[in-house]
């Protein structure tokens, strides 16, 4: 799926290399408390419903299924470019369906309010 509206700069990454890394897998297996012959299975269901969790919230969009790349919808370098270059006749873009309005009414108000008081402090 395509994403024209993102910057160079967007974070893209790869389910496996999170699911690979030594820190979080002992993070997970940190939460679980158990050491059992299940433990990797118990894992991977932690990894995958953390993934949904994210998903669904809007944290991440799941740009490939079959490569499992995401991009991570963060406020500077997704969300304000998108609310800034958004003009009235534009459709969200499907990356960001599932980023709540009321986040994006937020963000809006929050950039409009910095303009009026000549403040960029609220977006570095």
């Amino acid at each position: 799926q395509q994403c024209t509206a993102t910057t160079a700069q967007t974070l893209y990454f790869f389910y496996k290399d999170i699911v690979a890394n030594a820190t979080l897998v002992n993070i997970a297996a940190q939460t679980l408390f158990t050491s059992t012959p299940t433990t990797k299975v118990h894992q991977h269901r932690l990894f995958v419903n953390t993934f949904r969790a994210l998903r669904e919230d809007g944290i991440v969009f799941l740009l490939d299924e079959d490569t499992d790349e995401y991009m991570l919808l963060s406020k500077n370098r997704v969300l304000l470019p998108y609310l800034q270059d958004n003009s009235k006749n534009k459709q969200r873009p499907n990356y960001l369906r599932h980023v709540p309005n009321s986040r994006l009414k937020h963000l809006s108000q929050a950039m409009k309010s910095d303009k009026n008081n000549n403040n960029n402090s609220a977006f570095k």
